[in-house]
């Protein structure tokens, strides 16, 4: 009984490091993964208004700021 008594303080810790380099890991992965979906979306958005006419601009509703304003 003694001996597990003095493994646990060590079993937490090393089960604690390993949360933690593990969620560092997590968050590096997620920030990695959004800036190339972000940047994947914005050059398809580009990609598509690239392919309009340019009297298309000149209507109101497809302004620059009717465009871009979110809902």
């Amino acid at each position: 009984m003694k001996q597990k008594s003095r493994n646990l303080p060590f079993n937490l810790l090393s089960t604690n490091t390993l949360n933690i380099i593990s969620d560092l890991v997590q968050h590096y992965d997620f920030a990695v993964m959004s800036k190339k979906q972000t940047k994947r979306v914005r050059e398809k958005l580009l990609e598509k208004l690239m392919t309009f006419e340019i009297g298309c601009f000149n209507e109101d509703e497809n302004s620059r700021a009717a465009i871009t304003r979110s809902p």
